[in-house]
């Protein structure tokens, strides 16, 4: 019994751990995203997109995204997050990197694998949560006001005439 109750304290600990890496990590995406948004400038204003400048801040830009599915993982632990964390950084090294042929085919390999992962291996309570939480997102942000410039009148708004028409009282 009392082995249990360590094992329950232990695990509940290292829950507690990886939360506080995840706002850690947070944190320092969060300042790096400030960096980014000066790299941003750099690359656009002083230098006119060159090439080689456009490579680093993308290299950056893709650290960030993974830093922050790194966290999506740490959360939520299900195959779905595993699986986006990997593809990044699989389309990292292709987009960012200058790598040989193979290596390329070998990346698109790889990309290749992760989607018949998806599709063909994941259960459907897999699928399901991840969709669900998608759609949730997408409900969150359809029940926010909107800033349409379609009709001026908000009592105008459902009754089905356009803008155009004017009201006959």
């Amino acid at each position: 019994m009392k082995q249990m109750k360590a094992q329950k304290r232990m695990y509940r600990a290292a829950g507690w751990i990886e939360h506080f890496v995840s706002i850690v990590v947070l944190v320092a995406l969060l300042v790096f995203s400030v960096g980014l948004l000066e790299e941003f400038y750099y690359v656009v204003l002083q230098n006119g997109g060159k090439p080689e400048v456009l490579s680093d801040f993308l290299g950056s830009a893709f650290q960030i995204v993974i830093g922050v599915e790194f966290i999506k993982m740490l959360c939520k632990h299900t195959p779905a997050t595993v699986v986006e964390v990997l593809m990044f950084a699989i389309a990292r090294q292709m987009v960012v990197e200058h790598s040989t042929p193979l290596e390329n085919l070998i990346c698109i390999a790889g990309i290749t694998i992760l989607f018949a992962i998806r599709r063909f291996l994941f259960t459907d309570g897999d699928k399901e949560d991840h969709y669900q939480e998608n759609i949730a997102v997408v409900e969150e942000v359809e029940k926010e006001p909107c800033l349409c410039l379609e009709s001026e009148d908000p009592e105008e708004e459902g009754t089905g005439e356009s803008s155009g028409e004017e009201k006959v009282q």
